[in-house]
């Protein structure tokens, strides 16, 4: 199915090249619904057809929202006005009101609901009427006469932000408890004054309201571009999608609480990208298939012009998905599905915005070009199903609705609990009570005990022994749904914090992370924060979602714990869990509390405790005589599992190779656990130990054996610890190891050289998942691209992802990660091409516990031509984030170049520099890194003459050739440095030489280039990208653009006056516009970014000066308009 369906959309090109939002021209054929109809492209067995469009209800104009009532009517807001109103103007925009009185499945009636609207951009029916965004302001509007136009508008809310007017509030949607939830985008301040104080919003988030009781609470501060759908589950876990990224996440891990102004860390999203998406819809309709029931649907509305269908499941406390072929799309460039609905019907109803051109920063806010006339709902049915009978609502009574509450169909019971909070909320707590109390045993008593307690909830009536149930039910999504309910403030319930320890050790991750979401609210004390550290009495790291809830709840929760801890009290929670809080807690806090061995290991472990007091609280946990002090450093630096945490804890090495060699002897089990550590650098820590205090370097050789990995390690050891002792006694064993390693690379055959790689995880019930897999021949990635094959495919993960140069460690869903099946001895393959020179592998793991350990027991083998094995590790530990092994190929040139260094580092007299100078122009990277630092290790005044003269024009040449990202890396330093000293030198003068040095001395300095960076990425790669490839049809491209690299008067009146289109760059039109940036950087700034941008990616243009900018600053201080095109002799 789903390469059919590509094929379809190949055979429609037109599709990519009349997107008007990516360039194209503006074709309005499709005007004609029956043309639009036309056009759509739908998984087999569904159907589409038009319920409703401008041609028959002319008021249909731009829909960009819905919402049905209990009667079945459909309320569509209508914004003909966006993106603004034009000057002088008065808002006019409305609500319609769709009806199929005959049930055909076309409406046959409309009404014009309300007008004199701005701009409302999200609309849900409830309390008896319907609330509405009128920006700024959230109206609740009603008709009281029965005569199906509202008659009067309450102001509910205001102080909504209208900065940015399709960031408004938008995605309105009920929570299950009586909550109405609204979406807002970046670059909005909202600030909203209620009776319980004030609530504020900036840049994006997710607000909540209850109506009855006029209470505001920000539920997500997030870093959302713009979020334009949000959904709820049938256990209520939140969903929210947005738009500009196409990011959609698990709202319910991002809704802990914070205190004003901070903002949730960002999360991985747990279905694949696309965007710009609007509008997020669960199935559940008994009229669509089995096979698509509780599937995830999303719009997108440029470029893929469609719904997109993702399989979504849960996975450890959060959610992963499985992308699966779209339900349906369209070649018309004007379709723009912006929302989407299940109605009473079972039908699937599509909000269509109809618009050659939809967003705002693309183009001018008054291009003629937009479409203020068109609009269209489309309904999706399934052939060959019955449609549902739509339940009784509007009118029914209270027991009628409770019924409904049995409903397969999500938005039916979704419309019976809005319809419940608008009845008598005595009557309906007791009904609902009555109702859960006699719901007869099966398989979904417990579910609608939830379904109870949200009506509950929504009636601000909570009863504790129904709450009790649920919270010990056997299914954990409703033993989840019901913790979510105890953040709230539930008078009703008498010891909450109680009930949530318990659920912070249930056996569910689910529930555990719900629990320690709920604490956030209830911080402060000591017993909260006991509460929450129950979780660490069942896997914690294992669950990254649960993982990033605590860490988000550190802030309200450890200032309980730490009173008790500051008292002399002993937390009462699991030893790991009071670790975890200690080292989430400052240094200064940590100083200040009484002495334990919990308080003292979190000192050692501190990053920013000073060498002085973590040797005394080493002292402190030793003198018991329990404690080996070697012993406790080698077992923190076991516990690490990425570079970042073998950064944190690098200030203790010389606490390990310091120790004397009774203690060292004692701790030899735990050191040589480093040894093989996933981690290099914790390896390489366990060298050092091994190399000081007199080793013998033949004996330790020895140890290595002949794997480089351990070798290379060991002589990585060696070059580290020279800094601190003289190693010169190694001089012999590593002149000895080099000279062997140089023999045995000598003269390699195609014959020896592999041309395939084999990741293998040997056993039964096996599973590999894993982001990457590198294999360099000195410093290049000679698999990428390459092509790749495995045991099996699953969970959207083909075998080629591991060679796309993508290294999330995160599964996200989509194909991030190459995944197998479980099955006996899974494997990947990666395909060479041809017999090819390897020196080093690296493998790139999904880094979420714990399924970091899959890999655990793997072995890499590397074939040749004739399927002989020519390098193999086996039985490895599975790596961190990233596990390297260097590979052994007759005399391996990791090897060889880590042991120049080392002997650079012991014995730079047996060097032959002559020979090093030479690989200064090889193509190897780690063999240029070591002549680098071998050449350095020897006064260019002890060299021979020869050497000098050859290595001159050789560093002319290399400082001529380098890119600005070479010039960027810590190593550019050490050649330049060399270069003048060669230059320098007697008898070693070349002219290139000092030309080249010349040269870069009239370059803009590194400092300016990075002061550059920073300022292009804050203010410029949102648009242009980082790599400066820009967006095609949107924003132009700087890299090689004549734009950037011309005269430097062009760009530096660009960036401080903006430029209006339309432009050409390159053949390329682009009718947008871009912001001055004048009143936000100074003239530094300015220079800065605009010598960036004219030396990155290629780019070769002089740089600019601050009194450059600074002239034409002055000589237009009084321009106010952008420039254009003409005015700039483009």
């Amino acid at each position: 199915m789903k390469l059919a369906h590509a094929l379809i959309l190949l055979a429609a090109p037109a599709a990519a090249l009349q997107e008007p939002n990516n360039g194209g021209e503006v074709d309005l054929t499709s005007s004609d619904p029956d043309v639009a109809l036309a056009a759509f492209t739908l998984t087999e067995g569904y159907r589409i057809e038009l319920f409703a469009s401008e041609r028959e209800f002319p008021e249909l104009e731009n829909p960009v929202s819905l919402c049905f009532d209990g009667d079945g009517r459909l309320f569509v807001a209508c914004m003909p006005s966006y993106p603004m109103v034009d000057p002088g103007d008065v808002p006019d925009d409305h609500v319609l009101v769709l009806e199929d009185t005959d049930r055909d499945g076309v409406a046959d009636r409309s009404t014009v609901f309300v007008r004199g609207l701005n701009l409302p951009t999200g609309l849900e029916l409830g309390e008896g009427g319907l609330f509405v965004a009128s920006q700024p302001d959230l109206l609740l509007v009603r008709d009281t006469d029965g005569d199906g136009v509202a008659d009067t508008r309450e102001l509910q809310l205001t102080g909504f932000a209208t900065t940015d007017t399709h960031h408004a509030l938008s995605a309105f949607a009920w929570d299950p408890g009586g909550g109405l939830l609204m979406a807002e985008g970046t670059f909005h301040h909202t600030q909203i004054e209620t009776p319980f104080g004030t609530t504020r919003l900036k840049d994006a988030g997710i607000i909540r309201y209850e109506p009855d009781s006029r209470r505001v609470d920000a539920l997500v501060r997030y870093p959302f571009a713009n979020p334009w759908g949000q959904v709820h589950d049938r256990f209520g876990d939140h969903f929210i999608a947005d738009a500009s990224g196409g990011d959609n996440v698990f709202g319910t891990q991002i809704s802990g609480n914070l205190a004003w102004p901070r903002t949730h860390r960002r999360i991985a999203p747990f279905t694949s990208r696309v965007r710009p998406t609007a509008g997020a819809e669960i199935v559940a309709s008994r009229h669509f298939p089995d096979d698509i029931q509780g599937d995830l649907l999303i719009d997108n509305t440029i470029g893929f012009r469609g719904i997109k269908r993702h399989r979504i499941f849960r996975e450890g406390a959060g959610w992963g998905s499985q992308e699966l072929p779209d339900l349906l799309s369209s070649s018309d460039p004007n379709f723009r599905p912006v929302d989407l609905r299940f109605g009473p019907d079972g039908a699937l109803y599509i909000v269509d915005w109809f618009n050659p051109l939809i967003g705002h920063m693309q183009y001018s806010l008054f291009d003629e070009r937009r479409d203020k006339s068109h609009g269209r709902i489309w309904r999706v049915t399934y052939e060959g199903r019955d449609l549902v009978e739509p339940p009784p609502i509007a009118g029914a009574s209270v027991a009628e609705l409770l019924e409904n509450l049995k409903l397969p169909e999500d938005r039916a019971r979704y419309r019976t609990r809005r319809e419940l909070r608008a009845r008598d909320r005595e009557e309906v707590a007791a009904a609902a009570l009555q109702w859960a109390n006699g719901l007869s045993a099966g398989p979904e008593r417990e579910r609608l005990w939830l379904e109870a307690l949200w009506v509950l909830q929504g009636a601000h009536a909570v009863d504790a022994d129904l709450l009790e149930r649920c919270l010990e039910a056997s299914d954990e999504r409703v033993r989840a749904g019901a913790t979510h309910l105890l953040r709230y403030s539930l008078p009703q319930v008498a010891n909450p914090i109680a009930l949530l320890a318990a659920r912070a050790a249930d056996e569910s991750p689910r529930v555990r992370l719900e629990a320690v979401l709920s604490l956030s609210f209830h911080g402060g004390s000591p017993e909260a924060a006991e509460a929450a550290l129950q979780v660490f009495g069942r896997e914690f790291e294992a669950y990254p979602e649960l993982v990033y809830v605590w860490n988000e709840a550190v802030a309200p929760l450890a200032s309980g714990a730490v009173a008790k801890l500051a008292a002399g009290m002993a937390l009462d929670a699991p030893v790991a869990g009071v670790a975890w809080l200690l080292d989430r807690i400052s240094i200064e806090t940590l100083r200040a509390l009484p002495p334990s061995d919990a308080v003292n290991r979190a000192l050692l472990r501190a990053p920013q405790a000073p060498l002085e007091l973590r040797r005394d609280v080493l002292r402190a946990l030793a003198a018991g005589g329990s404690v080996n002090e070697a012993a406790e450093v080698a077992a923190l630096l076991a516990d690490a599992k990425s570079p970042e945490d073998v950064a944190a804890l690098e200030a203790l090495v010389p606490l390990l190779v310091e120790a004397d060699a009774s203690t060292l002897a004692e701790a030899a089990g735990a050191i040589d656990a480093l040894l093989t550590h996933p981690q290099p650098e914790v390896r390489r820590i366990g060298w050092r130990t091994r190399v000081t205090g007199g080793a013998d370097p033949s004996g330790l050789l020895a140890a290595a054996g002949a794997s480089a990995t351990r070798r290379g390690d060991l002589l990585d050891a060696v070059a580290a610890q020279a800094e601190f002792e003289d190693l010169s006694r190694w001089g012999p064993a590593v002149a000895t190891l080099l000279a062997e390693v140089e023999a045995a690379d000598a003269a390699p055959t195609d014959d020896f050289l592999p041309v395939r790689l084999r990741l293998l995880v040997p056993g039964d019930d096996k599973i590999i998942n894993l982001s990457e897999i590198e294999v360099l021949d000195g410093g290049m990635n000679v698999a990428l691209g390459k092509p790749a094959t495995s045991s099996s495919t699953d969970w959207s993960g083909p075998p080629e992802v591991a060679v796309d140069g993508v290294k999330s460690g995160s599964f996200g869903g989509g194909g991030i990660m190459a995944h197998t099946a479980q099955e006996t001895d899974p494997w990947i393959e990666i395909d060479l091409g041809e017999p090819t020179p390897v020196d080093e592998i690296r493998v790139w793991n999904r880094t979420e516990e714990p399924y970091h350990k899959r890999l655990d027991g793997f072995s890499l083998t590397l074939y040749d031509a004739a399927d002989g094995i020519v390098w193999r590790e086996e039985n490895m530990p599975s790596p961190g984030e990233m596990g390297s092994y260097l590979v052994d190929l007759r005399g391996d040139r990791g090897v060889r170049a880590k042991a120049v260094e080392a002997l650079a580092a012991v014995a730079p007299e047996r060097l032959d520099l002559g020979e090093v100078s030479a690989w200064i122009e090889g193509d190897a990277e780690d063999l240029k890194l070591a002549a680098a630092i071998a050449l350095a290790a020897v006064p260019v005044a002890e060299w021979d003459a020869q050497t000098a003269r050859a290595t001159a024009p050789r560093l002319a040449r290399l400082l001529d050739g380098a890119t600005l990202e070479e010039r960027m890396e810590p190593s550019f330093g050490r050649w330049l440095q060399l270069a003048r000293e060669v230059a320098q030198a007697p008898g070693a003068a070349d002219e290139s030489l000092i030309a080249a040095l010349a040269a870069e001395s009239s370059r803009p300095s590194i400092e300016r280039i990075q002061s550059g960076q920073v300022v292009f990425q804050a203010k410029c790669a949102a648009c242009h990208q980082e790599n400066g490839r820009g967006i095609p049809g949107a924003y132009p491209h700087l890299a090689g653009s004549s734009w950037a690299m011309g005269e430097p008067d062009v760009p530096i009146r660009i960036v401080l006056h903006g430029l209006s289109g339309p432009i050409e760059v390159d053949k390329v039109k682009f009718s947008g516009s871009m912001a001055p940036l004048g009143a936000l950087l100074d003239d530094e700034q300015v220079a800065d970014v605009l010598t960036y941008v004219r030396s990155a990616w290629g780019n070769r243009a002089s740089a600019v000066s601050p009194e450059q900018v600074r002239a034409l600053r002055a000589e237009h201080a009084g321009r106010r308009a952008m420039w254009t095109a003409g005015e700039l002799g483009h």
